[in-house]
């Protein structure tokens, strides 16, 4: 299932919502916005060979590559009541990133400082969340290597 994610679809041909569904992947909403420190913004997949999302020794099928400093921002229309996750660093990336979560311009959620083979779990509330916005801020090394990654980003009603 993994190689049909190898080549990220363009952010402007993913489709806008998914309200008829229970919970859905992030990487199926088109961003309102979407900004990255390099490369291009890539959804199920890194912008380079292998291609695959690599973290802590583990591939994952979803998320959305977010090297800092990045922004991918999300109409919600208060349609959803949870989003949860990981973050991390991208395999045999050697810098170290801060993931943040906004709603409403509002910090839902913070991590500490990520390095390369850490993964972190999160979950929010955004029950009332009109915007969810996601964050990826380099750390005091700069933003050389900072390729944050959001690996299976998952909305729930």
């Amino acid at each position: 299932m993994i190689a049909s994610h190898l080549l990220a679809p363009d952010p402007e041909q993913l489709p806008s919502s998914n309200l008829d569904l229970e919970e859905a992947s992030l990487t199926s909403f088109r961003a309102s916005r979407a900004q990255v420190g390099w490369a291009k913004p890539s959804y199920n997949s890194i912008p380079e060979s292998p291609y695959l999302l690599l973290a802590g020794s583990m591939v994952f099928e979803r998320g959305i590559y977010a090297h800092a400093p990045a922004v991918h921002e999300y109409e919600l229309a208060k349609k959803w009541k949870t989003f949860s996750g990981k973050v991390a660093l991208s395999e045999g990336k050697e810098g170290s990133v801060q993931f943040e979560i906004r709603g409403d311009n509002t910090v839902l959620w913070r991590s500490r400082t990520v390095k390369q083979g850490q993964v972190i779990p999160f979950s929010v509330k955004v029950e009332n969340v009109e915007n969810l916005t996601l964050r990826v801020h380099p750390t005091n090394d700069g933003p050389g290597a900072d390729w944050g990654l959001w690996l299976e980003p998952q909305l729930k009603r």
